[in-house]
């Protein structure tokens, strides 16, 4: 049996992990940034990351709104590609089930005429054994492709 539990803990800890990275990336990256003192809440976070211990800080305040980016853009990820798959299942249904009604189909006709076919070969050949002559237009009919036996 699959333990989900486990999973979400193991998911938690890499998005917890990523969250973390991500965050002191753009602190390190708000502490280089040179451009970024002309925008009012960049500039706050670029003053507040060249401070001592500024990227710290500022990667502590940056993890909240990181982690919330990071899960949306996750989840809509996987909800995006679980449609797709479904959509691909549903389309990959349909396929199967149109060519599988065609097959039985041709199947079905190609066995009626095997059958009808072998019918009339017995009929013909018991004919024959009787002595009974038919027609040729009787034998056409019975044939149906024109052979005369």
């Amino acid at each position: 049996m699959i333990n989900r539990g486990e999973r979400r803990e193991n998911w938690r800890f890499v998005d917890g992990s990523v969250s973390v990275s991500v965050s002191m990336w753009l602190a390190i990256g708000l502490n280089r940034c040179a451009f970024c003192a002309e925008w009012p809440l960049l500039g706050f976070l670029n003053r507040l990351a060249n401070h001592e211990t500024g990227i710290i800080i500022t990667a502590t305040a940056l993890l909240f709104p990181t982690t919330a980016l990071l899960y949306g853009g996750f989840r809509m990820f996987f909800a995006a590609k679980e449609a797709a798959e479904r959509r691909s299942q549903a389309k990959d249904a349909k396929a199967i089930a149109k060519g599988l009604e065609q097959g039985l189909e041709q199947g079905l006709e190609q066995g009626l005429e095997q059958g009808r076919h072998e019918e009339r070969e017995r009929i013909a050949t018991l004919l024959k054994e009787h002595g009974i002559v038919l027609s040729p237009e009787v034998l056409s009919e019975l044939n149906r492709n024109g052979d005369s036996k």
